[in-house]
Protein backbone atom coordinates (compact mmCIF):
# COMPACT_ATOMS: atom_id res chain seq x y z
CA UNK A 1 0.00 0.00 0.00
CA UNK A 2 2.65 2.68 0.65
CA UNK A 3 4.60 1.95 -2.63
CA UNK A 4 1.33 2.38 -4.35
CA UNK A 5 0.88 6.04 -2.89
CA UNK A 6 4.52 6.63 -2.90
CA UNK A 7 3.53 6.21 -7.07
CA UNK A 8 0.40 8.27 -6.82
CA UNK A 9 2.56 10.88 -5.22
CA UNK A 10 5.29 10.59 -7.72
CA UNK A 11 2.78 10.50 -10.52
CA UNK A 12 0.46 13.58 -8.94
CA UNK A 13 3.66 15.69 -8.93
CA UNK A 14 4.91 14.97 -12.07
CA UNK A 15 1.35 15.84 -13.42
CA UNK A 16 1.85 19.16 -11.34
CA UNK A 17 5.14 20.04 -12.77
CA UNK A 18 3.05 19.42 -16.36
CA UNK A 19 -0.03 21.39 -15.51
CA UNK A 20 0.80 23.17 -12.80
CA UNK A 21 -3.00 22.62 -11.67
CA UNK A 22 -4.77 25.53 -9.75
CA UNK A 23 -2.50 27.84 -11.05
CA UNK A 24 -2.54 31.24 -13.52
CA UNK A 25 -3.60 29.84 -16.87
CA UNK A 26 -3.76 32.30 -19.71
CA UNK A 27 -3.92 32.01 -23.64
CA UNK A 28 -0.57 34.85 -23.31
CA UNK A 29 2.85 33.79 -23.85
CA UNK A 30 5.01 35.72 -21.53
CA UNK A 31 8.10 35.57 -23.74
CA UNK A 32 6.28 37.76 -26.22
CA UNK A 33 6.57 40.43 -23.62
CA UNK A 34 9.33 39.58 -21.81
CA UNK A 35 12.58 37.77 -21.87
CA UNK A 36 13.12 34.78 -20.05
CA UNK A 37 15.76 34.45 -17.47
CA UNK A 38 18.06 31.29 -16.67
CA UNK A 39 17.85 30.93 -12.90
CA UNK A 40 17.77 27.13 -13.18
CA UNK A 41 21.26 24.59 -13.44
CA UNK A 42 21.13 22.37 -15.93
CA UNK A 43 21.56 18.88 -14.15
CA UNK A 44 20.02 15.88 -11.75
CA UNK A 45 17.10 17.20 -9.88
CA UNK A 46 15.03 15.58 -7.07
CA UNK A 47 12.17 15.95 -6.11
CA UNK A 48 12.15 16.28 -2.34
CA UNK A 49 8.79 14.56 -1.23
CA UNK A 50 8.82 11.73 -3.97
CA UNK A 51 12.13 10.91 -4.73
CA UNK A 52 11.09 11.19 -8.30
CA UNK A 53 14.38 12.29 -10.48
CA UNK A 54 14.69 15.01 -13.29
CA UNK A 55 17.10 15.61 -15.92
CA UNK A 56 16.96 19.54 -16.68
CA UNK A 57 18.50 20.81 -19.89
CA UNK A 58 18.68 24.61 -20.99
CA UNK A 59 18.67 26.69 -24.51
CA UNK A 60 18.03 30.14 -24.83
CA UNK A 61 15.79 30.59 -21.52
CA UNK A 62 13.86 27.41 -22.19
CA UNK A 63 14.45 23.99 -19.66
CA UNK A 64 13.24 20.55 -20.34
CA UNK A 65 13.14 18.32 -17.41
CA UNK A 66 12.12 14.83 -18.12
CA UNK A 67 11.53 12.14 -15.71
CA UNK A 68 13.35 9.16 -15.00
CA UNK A 69 10.23 7.21 -15.43
CA UNK A 70 8.75 5.49 -18.48
CA UNK A 71 7.28 6.83 -21.08
CA UNK A 72 8.21 10.23 -19.99
CA UNK A 73 7.41 13.62 -21.73
CA UNK A 74 9.23 16.41 -21.04
CA UNK A 75 8.19 19.50 -19.26
CA UNK A 76 9.10 22.71 -21.12
CA UNK A 77 9.03 25.43 -18.63
CA UNK A 78 10.54 29.80 -18.52
CA UNK A 79 11.39 31.62 -15.90
CA UNK A 80 10.67 35.87 -15.55
CA UNK A 81 12.03 37.87 -12.93
CA UNK A 82 9.92 40.11 -10.85
CA UNK A 83 10.62 43.41 -10.03
CA UNK A 84 10.55 43.88 -5.80
CA UNK A 85 10.28 40.09 -4.95
CA UNK A 86 12.46 37.53 -4.52
CA UNK A 87 9.71 35.20 -6.18
CA UNK A 88 9.93 33.91 -10.26
CA UNK A 89 6.96 33.31 -12.38
CA UNK A 90 7.82 29.87 -13.74
CA UNK A 91 5.68 29.54 -16.84
CA UNK A 92 4.52 25.68 -18.15
CA UNK A 93 4.29 26.06 -21.77
CA UNK A 94 1.71 23.76 -23.33
CA UNK A 95 2.05 20.49 -25.34
CA UNK A 96 -0.16 21.19 -27.58
CA UNK A 97 -2.78 24.37 -28.06
CA UNK A 98 -3.68 24.56 -24.60
CA UNK A 99 -3.23 27.07 -21.74
CA UNK A 100 0.11 28.71 -20.51
CA UNK A 101 0.12 27.64 -17.00
CA UNK A 102 2.14 30.03 -14.39
CA UNK A 103 2.95 29.60 -10.77
CA UNK A 104 6.24 30.77 -9.06
CA UNK A 105 9.26 29.41 -8.13
CA UNK A 106 11.72 30.54 -4.95
CA UNK A 107 15.41 29.55 -4.99
CA UNK A 108 17.71 28.64 -1.93
CA UNK A 109 20.90 27.20 -2.80
CA UNK A 110 20.15 23.94 -4.51
CA UNK A 111 16.22 24.09 -3.69
CA UNK A 112 14.10 25.36 -5.53
CA UNK A 113 10.26 25.68 -4.19
CA UNK A 114 7.66 25.81 -6.36
CA UNK A 115 4.60 27.04 -5.70
CA UNK A 116 1.04 28.88 -6.68
CA UNK A 117 -0.41 32.05 -4.89
CA UNK A 118 -4.20 33.03 -5.09
CA UNK A 119 -5.12 36.67 -4.07
CA UNK A 120 -7.50 34.88 -1.14
CA UNK A 121 -10.07 32.91 -0.65
CA UNK A 122 -12.72 33.88 -2.86
CA UNK A 123 -13.01 36.25 -6.07
CA UNK A 124 -14.44 39.01 -3.88
CA UNK A 125 -10.07 39.39 -2.99
CA UNK A 126 -9.38 40.40 -6.21
CA UNK A 127 -7.78 43.87 -6.20
CA UNK A 128 -10.67 45.96 -8.17
CA UNK A 129 -7.94 46.90 -11.15
CA UNK A 130 -7.58 43.19 -11.60
CA UNK A 131 -11.68 42.12 -10.96
CA UNK A 132 -12.89 42.34 -14.77
CA UNK A 133 -8.97 40.71 -16.25
CA UNK A 134 -9.24 37.93 -14.10
CA UNK A 135 -12.16 34.66 -13.51
CA UNK A 136 -11.47 32.51 -9.84
CA UNK A 137 -12.17 28.82 -10.48
CA UNK A 138 -13.33 26.19 -8.24
CA UNK A 139 -10.34 26.11 -5.87
CA UNK A 140 -9.66 29.91 -4.87
CA UNK A 141 -6.07 29.13 -6.55
CA UNK A 142 -7.28 28.59 -9.95
CA UNK A 143 -6.94 32.21 -11.85
CA UNK A 144 -8.14 31.89 -15.10
CA UNK A 145 -7.18 35.34 -17.47
CA UNK A 146 -9.88 36.83 -19.06
CA UNK A 147 -7.79 39.55 -20.72
CA UNK A 148 -4.48 37.65 -21.38
CA UNK A 149 -3.04 41.27 -21.82
CA UNK A 150 -2.73 41.86 -18.28
CA UNK A 151 -1.26 38.33 -17.48
CA UNK A 152 2.33 40.12 -16.63
CA UNK A 153 0.43 42.51 -14.18
CA UNK A 154 -1.69 40.07 -12.42
CA UNK A 155 1.51 37.87 -11.56
CA UNK A 156 3.66 40.24 -10.86
CA UNK A 157 0.79 41.70 -8.33
CA UNK A 158 0.64 37.72 -6.86
CA UNK A 159 4.16 37.49 -6.44
CA UNK A 160 4.62 40.47 -4.53
CA UNK A 161 2.41 39.61 -1.74
CA UNK A 162 4.86 37.20 0.04
CA UNK A 163 3.44 34.56 1.92
CA UNK A 164 -0.07 35.58 2.14
CA UNK A 165 -2.36 33.03 0.02
CA UNK A 166 0.67 30.44 -0.95
CA UNK A 167 0.54 27.15 -1.92
CA UNK A 168 3.15 24.79 -2.23
CA UNK A 169 3.12 22.70 -5.04
CA UNK A 170 6.57 20.81 -4.74
CA UNK A 171 10.03 21.23 -3.61
CA UNK A 172 12.96 20.28 -6.03
CA UNK A 173 16.68 19.66 -5.18
CA UNK A 174 19.73 19.76 -7.43
CA UNK A 175 21.75 16.44 -7.28
CA UNK A 176 24.25 16.80 -9.44
CA UNK A 177 25.78 17.66 -13.15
Amino acid sequence: MERAMTTLRAMLLLAGLTLLPGCLQSSLDLSTQASPVTALLPGQYVEVLSDQEYRVTESGGLYSALSSGRNAQPIRIRFYGVAGSPAMIVQSLPSGSGSHQYAFALFSGDTIVLFEQAFGSNASAVPAQFAAAVQIGQSPTGITMRNPAMTRQVLEALARQGNTNRHVIAVYRRTGD
